[in-house]
């Protein structure tokens, strides 16, 4: 039997459209057999192809390349590690192995709360309530801390080495931690039997990295043996996959809950079908070979890292490379609405970018990382619980009505504001005595930045 082809063409927003290319099935899904089953499957591909063809006119040309703009300003005093985002979208929580966590508002990036003296992390993981996080903790533990004050919680105790990867699942009932003693555990969050835990002894080797389903019934996990292990909340191991040739080290789920992206450290990316466990596409070459790759994003398109300092946004399913970011990447997380990347960099930065068209807006600033010459301004916002939150925004920023200010912008080359400064008091230079700042009795923030 003939292959069956689709004929697609791009449409554009301006009503133009290209001339139609004849596009084999098996250019979309490598894996399709024309029975009931594969027949469905080539329907569904080809009406994710048109969806996606459409919107191609907001990347721009295929190949199109990107450059971080230099930033003059620092998210940490170290490398940024991990990266998660909230539910919602609008909190960051950043860790750099600088020692430090940091809570960030969305999508202005500003600084809201820094966390000190906490062990070095490369995964954290923000409960769908967005009242708690879990990070690494000391001794082989996870902490679980509250927010928005970053307050130790918890210690939760049940691996024998180091926690190397952590995800709630979306109904917050449980916590997947992966860890270097060769298991997984399912925490407990809810019940009777909160903080306890089942432990998946199922691997040869260390865990790297673990992924929730969309639909909150399945976990995966990849680790160094170069497996692809996923089960259910109950505890049981359901599926195996095998298709790598060496440690994998990023997992994540389509929004559909149809496909499993995988990347490792063999430089190779492959895309699975849960259904039969089929690779349905595989990428060699796709990084260097030395590379250890930890981030991954499989929704309405797939973002990759595809080396030391490069990002790819890739089209789904096609996967025709879309845009390249060039920054020195070292973890990065998408937005859940697909409208936002995030990019923790290994020279201390973190670095927001557009989704999807892949274009810079900002970095984060933390005064305390920058040189003295960085300016900004703080203020205060009380939180529905009634907690004061301290902000803190680069010079010129907007801040938000009903905010106090704590320390406008100082005019000069070397004033800036001072602890002295209180809520209905701006801070100006003094010009004749430039060794210190003086405070003026209105408060004229709101005036100033809107």
């Amino acid at each position: 039997m003939k292959k069956p082809k689709f004929e697609l063409s791009r449409v554009f927003n301006n009503g133009e459209q290209e001339p139609p290319q004849v596009v084999p099935i098996s250019e979309v899904i490598e894996s399709a057999k024309m029975n009931r089953r594969g027949f469905l499957k080539t329907g569904m591909a080809a009406t994710a192809a048109v969806a996606i063809l459409k919107d191609w006119d907001v990347f721009g040309k295929e190949n199109n390349v990107a450059s971080a703009q230099n930033c003059d300003v620092f998210a940490h005093n170290g490398s940024v590690t991990a990266l998660a985002v909230s539910s919602d979208g609008n909190l960051l929580i950043s860790a750099g192995d600088d020692n430090i966590i940091k809570l960030w508002q969305l999508p202005d990036g500003a600084l809201m709360k820094t966390i000190g003296n906490v062990p070095a992390t490369t995964s954290l993981a923000i409960h769908p309530d967005g009242k708690i996080f879990a990070t690494r903790g000391v001794n082989n533990s996870i902490q679980l801390r509250s927010l928005p004050d970053g307050e130790l919680m918890k210690t939760l105790e049940g691996h024998s080495n180091i926690v190397n990867a952590l995800k709630f699942s979306i109904d917050g009932n449980f916590l997947v931690s992966g860890s270097s003693d060769h298991t997984v555990n399912i925490w407990n969050m809810t019940g009777e039997n909160q903080y306890k835990y089942q432990k998946i002894m199922w691997y040869k080797d260390a865990v790297h990295t673990v992924a929730v389903s969309p639909d909150g019934n399945t976990w995966a996990s990849g680790c160094d043996d170069t497996a692809i292990v996923l089960g259910n909340f109950d505890g049981d191991v359901t599926k195996t996959l095998k298709g790598h040739s060496k440690a994998v080290s990023a997992l994540d789920f389509s929004s559909d809950d149809r496909y499993l992206a995988s990347v490792s450290n063999n430089n190779t990316m492959i895309i699975w079908d849960l259904e039969d466990g089929t690779i349905v596409k595989q990428m060699d070459n796709h990084a260097r070979e030395d590379s250890h790759l930890r981030s991954l994003s499989l929704k309405n398109m797939v973002v990759s890292e595809s080396n030391d300092n490069e990002i790819t946004l890739w089209s789904f399913p096609f996967f025709n490379s879309i845009k390249k970011i060039n920054t020195k990447v070292n973890v990065f997380s998408v937005t859940p609405d697909e409208k936002l990347l995030v990019v923790g960099t290994k020279e201390k930065t973190i670095q927001l970018w557009s989704l999807p068209d892949g274009n810079s807006i900002k970095c984060l600033m933390d005064l305390k990382c920058s040189s003295s010459s960085v300016k900004g301004i703080t203020y205060t916002v009380q939180n529905e619980y009634g907690q004061l939150i301290t902000f803190t925004l680069p010079c010129g920023s907007p801040i938000p009505s009903g905010a106090k200010c704590v320390c406008n912008c100082v005019p000069g080359s070397v004033c800036s504001c001072n602890n002295h400064c209180s809520c209905n008091k701006v801070c100006t230079c003094n010009s004749q005595q430039r060794s210190y700042c003086s405070c003026n009795q209105v408060c004229t923030c709101n005036l100033v930045y809107r």
